[in-house]
């Protein structure tokens, strides 16, 4: 008796106030990035592969994200697998009708380990999910942090999303290339949006609150058809080399990889799984955001301003690019007086206090051209063009991994297959870049005619956009055994394209 009157005393003082405090929660809403939850799940075909539920488990949800992890994630398809090219949509969602995942998912949220009602789960979120701003706005009101956990029971049940990972297959096999055994996964990922938007604006809580164990109300929570969006499906095959791991680990980095690749796919996809935040400081240019937001090194963000035209209408600018370079660790409740991270314009007009920062999730992945003319070791002319491939790898500021690929010709030799493997620093000046590198080169002509040898070069780059770039500057080639490879080139190119 005594809990159940506490859960309703809860109840009705956070609910109490949803009129008067509609506008101020209004306010805290709208001026930050509203945190959504999520969870993985696994569906099976029969016979299944072999990955298993304690592999399934070794999958931790992103920080950017709260974690709705149930214990039963496993979603049983009772079939076998369909040609990999045939769309297995409907018997997902099918399955996740009939085994009640969405149920279980907000049984998690909702309810306490004896199925009684609880919004704590709810209201705790609030306060975490709150910035700097929003605690600030919470203690001006007189209702203080019970505004936050106001704010938790209306937006958090917005924004529950989860994904089933499908794996196909889980085979060894020999790469030629590399000469070593591979792993690989043919799998299909789908992210899914439990939709209670409709709900809970017409008698959700009216539906789904009871004081104390009720078992009939348990059980139409239990079995009632809440409503399912598809967001978005990847679909691949995923390798990982065996390189004297286990089995487990190589399945654990697999899923990782997965998991990992098809959040960026549908962040890119769905506005409201981005990060969005006002800028905080305008120099240096900060945000009140961190590892609570999954901030990582070199994360993209778009920066943009509303500005009004002579009709009166407000539109969206976009002013430039932005991306972190030091990143604060926020994953504590807000004070009102925590730091803020730090960000570099990657290229971008003025910024200034109050514009906006929007997440662009990208795989980090750049493509280009490059081209070399120059003289050899030998007293000769040669020349060279390469397709590059350029990888942010979030070490440092700036750190990239840069694999170029193409074919050389000099005085002696003609259309050489010519490769590099370069590690590459690039100093971003905001619209002017400057960017040494150094790494290994490797030329094939025959069996009877390869080298491998040191590979340095230093560019200096003009930014027109987030990716787009035009660069030129000096690159040595040093092969160890051939005078006729070796050479100093004046090499310019483009930075075409990322994602």
């Amino acid at each position: 008796m005594e809990k159940a009157i506490k859960h309703a005393l809860t109840f009705f003082f956070i609910l109490v106030g949803t009129v008067v405090l509609s506008a101020q929660t209004s306010q805290i809403s709208t001026s930050s990035y509203n945190r959504n939850s999520l969870s993985f799940h696994y569906a099976e075909f029969f016979p299944a592969t072999s990955y298993t539920k304690n592999i399934y488990d070794k999958i931790e949800v992103p920080d950017k994200y709260d974690d709705n992890t149930i214990p039963d994630n496993v979603i049983k398809l009772n079939k076998s697998a369909p040609p990999f090219e045939e769309s297995i949509l409907s018997l997902l969602e099918t399955a996740l009708k009939e085994q009640k995942v969405a149920n279980k998912i907000l049984a998690k949220i909702l309810l306490d380990e004896n199925g009684v009602p609880t919004i704590e789960e709810l209201a705790q979120r609030g306060v975490y999910n709150a910035t700097d701003r929003d605690f600030l706005i919470s203690q001006s009101a007189k209702e203080g942090v019970s505004l936050l956990q106001q704010y938790g029971l209306e937006t958090m049940l917005e924004r529950v999303y989860f994904m089933v990972v499908t794996p196909y297959s889980f085979e060894k096999e020999y790469n030629k290339e590399t000469k070593e055994n591979d792993y690989k996964t043919a799998y299909k990922a789908s992210v899914f949006h439990i939709d209670l938007a409709e709900l809970l604006q017409s008698g959700f809580w009216e539906l789904f609150w009871w004081e104390g164990f009720d078992r009939e109300k348990l059980d139409y929570f239990m079995n009632y058809d809440f409503p399912i969006r598809h967001v978005h499906t990847a679909q691949g095959t995923e390798r990982v080399s065996e390189e004297k791991k286990t089995t487990g680990d190589i399945q654990v980095e697999t899923l990782n990889t997965i998991v990992a690749n098809t959040l960026i796919s549908t962040e890119s996809k769905e506005e409201s799984l981005k990060v969005k935040t006002p800028v905080f400081s305008a120099s240096p240019i900060g945000a009140k955001i961190g590892r609570k937001e999954g901030l990582k090194m070199d994360h993209l963000f778009k920066v943009t301003e509303f500005t009004q035209d002579r009709s009166g209408e407000v539109k969206e600018k976009r002013v430039g690019f932005v991306r972190a370079k030091n990143i604060i660790d926020n994953r504590h409740v807000a004070t009102g007086e925590s730091d803020m991270s730090i960000f570099y314009k990657a290229p971008s007009k003025k910024i200034t206090r109050g514009m906006n920062l929007t997440e662009e999730p990208e795989f980090g992945l750049m493509v280009g051209v490059d081209a070399g003319i120059g003289f050899t070791a030998d007293a000769h002319t040669g020349s060279y063009i390469f397709l590059t491939a350029e990888q942010i790898t979030r070490m440092w500021k700036g750190s990239r991994a840069l694999i170029s690929l193409g074919v050389a010709s000099t005085f002696s030799y003609s259309n050489m297959f010519l490769a590099a493997v370069e590690f590459k620093q690039d100093l971003q000046l905001n619209w002017f870049s400057l960017a040494p590198s150094a790494g290994f080169g490797y030329a094939y002509k025959s069996e009877d005619l390869k080298s491998a040898g040191v590979v340095l070069g230093v560019k200096g780059g003009i930014n027109f956009g987030k990716y787009f770039q035009v660069h030129a500057g000096p690159r040595i080639f040093w092969f160890f055994d051939n005078a006729a490879l070796t050479g100093i080139y004046i090499s310019a190119g483009l930075r075409v394209y990322g994602f």
